[in-house]
């Protein structure tokens, strides 16, 4: 969760900012590698340890259309990246791709989170560790 209040920290800076191509693009930049990162974070630990630890079908369908959420995600920060620094289109897909993580940060803050807390086989302090470790080495690697 502190991930998700970093970006949505982002997200307001960019607001304040928008307008001003050099350091708005400062913050799109910023903003896209952090959510590349939580979403390998997510992708690499995070869902299949819950879903090893579930084994409930119902939990595997809310991971599956956060899945599907995460790809757009994925699609919308392609599209900011390929976009202009300077283009206003810029500015319109990186605003579209803060309401689509916000939304996505809401849903399993308010629906995955406490259904994979439920889970008795699911050590989330180790899991936290692991995806502590692996950001990390995510950043000594950039």
């Amino acid at each position: 969760m502190q991930d998700h209040r970093e970006v949505e920290s982002l997200f307001r800076e960019f607001e304040y900012l928008q307008g001003r191509d050099e350091d708005a693009g400062r913050v799109v930049h910023t903003a896209c590698a952090e959510l590349k990162m939580h979403d390998t974070l997510n992708t690499e630990l995070f869902r299949p340890a819950v879903l090893e630890a579930a084994g409930e079908a119902g939990l595997e369908r809310l991971l599956a259309e956060v899945e599907d959420g995460q790809q757009t995600i994925r699609d919308l920060i392609e599209q900011v990246e390929q976009t202009d620094a300077d283009h206003d289109k810029r500015d319109a897909h990186f605003s579209a791709l803060a309401e689509h993580v916000e939304r996505q940060f809401k849903e399993a803050e308010t629906q995955v989170f406490p259904q994979a807390k439920k889970l008795k086989r699911l050590d989330l302090m180790s899991v936290a560790a692991e995806m502590k470790a692996r950001k990390s080495a995510i950043m000594a690697e950039i």
